[in-house]
C-alpha cells in the first residue's frame, strides 16, 4: 500500500539546484533486492549522513518507506562544505549499508608549468592538468601575466604575443570547474632584447666556370646575426649583354652559394650583391663581389679535370647526410681550384649547390626531408673548365618517433552500482595515450592496494578493456 507522506524535511523527488552557499549531494543508489514481482511492504528506514572526519551529523531521518522487490532510489538533501567526505548509512529492518560521498571542490593547481620559445616579443606557456579536479570537470584555465586581465584557455598551452622586449613577465595559471578556480601556479620569464639588422655576408666570391659557361657565387654568413638566427639570403647578379642591354637575375633562399647559368655568356663585368635576413625580418646591408670574364671564354674539355673518385654518402640521418670523395685521377694539366657540389631530390629538377675549395673533399648536406632519396653530383674545377660529374644516390632515414610518456587519467569514472559485497565502476579511456597504446588499467582502493577478485569485462583487473 502507499507509504505515508514523508516529513517536510525530506523530499522524494530530485532536489533543486543548490544555492551558491551550500553544496548538496545525493544518497547513492542502493540495491535492496534483485528484480522480482511487484510485491511491496512498508518498513521504517533510517538515513544517516555524517562528516567522515569529525563525526558531525549532517542529516538523520527515520521514516516509513515502501519497500519493493525492485531497485529503489530515494533523494535527500543536506548541506556540507566543499571537499568534505560524507558517510551515508541506510538502515532498514536489520539490514544496513553505507557509502561515502566527497563533496565537490575547486580543482587543484596545474602541474609542470613551463615557458618555451621565448623571443623578444613572444613566448608559450605549457602545463599539465591538475592531479585532482575537485570532483567536477575542468571547464577552462585562467591565464594572467603581469597584471593583465586573465584570459580563458580551454587547452593546456597558450601563445603569448605582443610582449615588450627585455622585460620580466610574471604569469599565473589556474584551473576552474563549476565550483570555482583553484590555486594559482606561477612562473616568471624574461623576453630577450630586441633584434637588429645583421651585418653583411662575408667573403663574397665570384667564380667563372668555363666548361659550363656559368658564374658561381659563394659567401660566408654574417659575423653578427642581430641576436636572432639568419633565415635566408637574397642575391642578384648584374651584367651588360652583347647588345649593351643591362641584365640581372635574382635568387632568394637559404643556401650560401648560387650557380648562375647565363646563355650566351658575354665577355663583360659581372657584379653580385648579397644581403642576409634574420628571423625578425631585418635585412643587412649588401655585400658586393665582381668578376670580369675573358674576352673569348672557351671551354677546353681536353684540359678539364677528370671526375672526382670514390664519391660516397655516409652518416645519414633523417635530415642530414655526409658526402666524401677523392681527387680526380687527372687535373687536366692545371691545378684544381674548386669542387662544385649539387644535390636534389630524385626526380626533382630544382637543385641546391655549394662551392668548396680544392682541399675540401667532404660536405654535410643539411635541411633534408626525412625518408627522401637525393641525387648528389660533384664536379672538379680548374681554370680550364669543369669535369664530368661523379654521382651517388642516398636516402634519409624516417623521422624518429618521440619517446612515449605516461597516459592521461581515465575519464568519466563513476559508480555504476554497489551492494554490501560488490562495487560496479564505469570509465572511458584517457584522452591521450602518451604516444603508445594503453595496455591495461589498475583498480586500487583508497589505501593504494590493487583490488582483488575484480573483473573488467571478463578479464582480470589489469586487463585492457575499458567501460565496465
Amino acid at each position: 500500500s502507499p507509504s505515508p507522506s514523508p516529513s517536510p524535511s525530506v523530499t522524494q523527488t530530485p532536489s533543486p539546484s543548490p544555492s551558491p552557499s551550500a553544496s548538496t549531494s545525493l544518497v547513492p543508489e542502493q540495491r535492496l533486492a534483485p528484480a522480482g514481482p511487484k510485491i511491496c511492504w512498508s518498513t521504517k528506514v533510517r538515513i544517516l549522513a555524517v562528516n567522515a572526519a569529525t563525526g558531525k551529523v549532517l542529516f538523520d531521518e527515520t521514516d516509513t518507506r515502501t519497500m519493493w522487490f525492485l531497485d529503489t532510489t530515494w533523494v535527500e538533501e543536506f548541506k556540507a562544505s566543499k571537499g568534505v567526505i560524507v558517510k551515508v548509512t541506510v538502515t532498514h529492518g536489520k539490514s544496513s549499508t553505507s557509502g561515502s560521498i566527497t563533496m565537490p571542490d575547486v580543482p587543484g593547481a596545474v602541474e609542470n608549468l613551463t615557458v618555451a620559445d621565448v623571443t623578444h616579443n613572444s613566448g608559450t606557456l605549457r602545463w599539465d592538468k591538475p592531479a585532482a579536479n575537485g570532483g567536477r570537470a575542468i571547464q577552462h584555465y585562467l591565464v594572467g601575466c603581469s597584471g593583465a586581465t586573465p584570459m580563458e584557455v580551454t587547452g593546456t598551452s597558450v601563445a603569448l604575443t605582443g610582449l615588450t622586449s627585455d622585460l620580466r613577465y610574471d604569469c599565473t595559471v589556474r584551473a576552474k570547474n563549476e565550483i570555482g578556480p583553484g590555486d594559482a601556479k606561477a612562473i616568471s620569464f624574461m623576453t630577450s632584447a630586441a633584434p637588429y639588422a645583421p651585418t653583411p655576408p662575408r667573403a663574397v666570391k665570384v667564380i667563372f666556370i668555363p666548361g659550363q659557361q656559368a658564374i658561381a657565387t659563394d659567401w660566408q654568413p654574417p659575423a653578427d646575426s642581430g641576436r636572432v638566427p639568419i633565415t635566408g639570403y637574397a642575391s642578384r647578379i648584374n651584367w651588360t649583354d652583347g647588345d649593351g642591354v643591362s641584365r640581372s637575375e635574382s635568387y632568394e633562399g637559404t643556401m650560401s652559394s648560387v650557380v648562375w647559368k647565363i646563355t650566351p655568356l658575354p665577355a663583360t663585368r659581372y657584379a653580385v650583391v648579397v644581403t642576409a635576413k634574420n628571423q625578425a625580418g631585418l635585412v643587412s646591408e649588401a655585400a658586393v663581389g665582381s668578376l670580369r670574364t675573358p674576352l673569348k671564354p672557351i671551354a677546353r674539355p681536353d684540359t678539364a679535370p677528370s671526375k672526382p673518385l670514390g664519391l660516397e654518402i655516409r652518416a645519414v640521418t633523417h635530415n642530414e647526410m655526409a658526402v666524401v670523395w677523392q681527387p680526380p685521377s687527372s687535373d687536366g694539366g692545371k691545378p684544381l681550384t674548386y669542387y662544385l657540389v649539387e644535390w636534389s631530390r630524385v626526380g626533382d629538377e630544382t637543385k641546391r649547390s655549394a662551392m668548396l675549395t680544392a682541399d675540401e673533399m667532404t660536405m654535410t648536406l643539411v635541411g633534408l626531408e626525412p625518408g627522401t632519396r637525393y641525387t648528389v653530383a660533384v664536379k672538379a674545377l680548374n681554370k680550364e673548365g669543369a669535369s664530368p660529374a661523379a654521382t651517388a644516390v642516398g636516402e634519409t632515414t624516417a623521422k624518429p618517433a618521440p619517446e612515449p610518456v605516461k597516459p592521461d587519467a581515465p575519464e568519466n569514472v563513476a559508480v555504476l552500482a554497489r551492494s554490501t559485497d560488490f562495487i560496479g565502476l564505469t570509465w572511458r579511456p584517457p584522452a591521450k595515450d602518451g604516444g603508445a597504446p594503453v595496455i591495461g588499467y589498475s583498480v586500487t582502493d583508497e589505501s593504494g592496494r590493487i583490488a582483488q577478485g575484480c573483473h573488467i569485462r571478463g578479464t582480470d583487473v589489469d586487463g585492457s578493456d575499458a567501460g565496465a
